[in-house]
């Protein structure tokens, strides 16, 4: 008919999944953080999500990090502050939860919840160690020897006290 109009209908679907591809940490690696220590924990995405979305990350000390997506929608960041009775020989993200739909790309898709391949997991890439448990202790024995009275004024008793596990240069008694 010569008007050069198609009837060709072009569509474009995004396949890809919304995923986050990696972990970071800071610090890196650690001795063992006892209560109220922190540790900031990046997530890589693997395409630009919607910045200022929010989701949390549940660790395998049984704690969680509430992570917000930056301004440039590829990294969210979120800080984990150890409490007391947390512990893990090296701190890994045993899930991510989504807070209802504000994470997703430019495209409406969700961020898929599962974890990135073992070579991208916070425990694969950093050595981070959290040790809060409450440290109590397991024996203790008083000298009633009267050859460490000095006295009448005063008297000094040896006092031997044994924990249940070591206790590092975090005693003060």
């Amino acid at each position: 008919n010569g008007n050069g109009a198609s009837n060709v209908l072009s569509m474009q679907f995004d396949t890809r999944l919304a995923a986050i591809v990696g972990f970071r940490a800071t610090p890196a690696t650690t001795d063992y953080l006892d209560t109220g220590a922190t540790v900031t924990i990046n997530a890589d995405f693997s395409e630009s999500m919607t910045p200022g979305g929010t989701f949390v990350l549940k660790l395998d000390t049984g704690g969680t990090v509430n992570m917000t997506v930056d301004g440039t929608g590829w990294v969210a960041t979120g800080t984990y502050t150890v409490q007391s009775g947390h512990f893990t020989n090296d701190l890994d993200v045993i899930q991510i939860v989504r807070n209802g739909t504000s994470v997703k790309n430019g495209n409406g898709v969700l961020l898929n919840t599962g974890l990135p391949l073992a070579p991208r997991r916070l425990a694969q890439n950093h050595d981070i160690r959290v040790d809060a448990r409450v440290k109590f202790v397991s024996q203790g024995t008083f000298s009633t020897n009267p050859n460490l009275v000095r006295d009448a004024k005063s008297s000094f008793q040896r006092v031997l006290i044994r924990f249940n596990e070591p206790m590092g240069s975090h005693l003060n008694i």
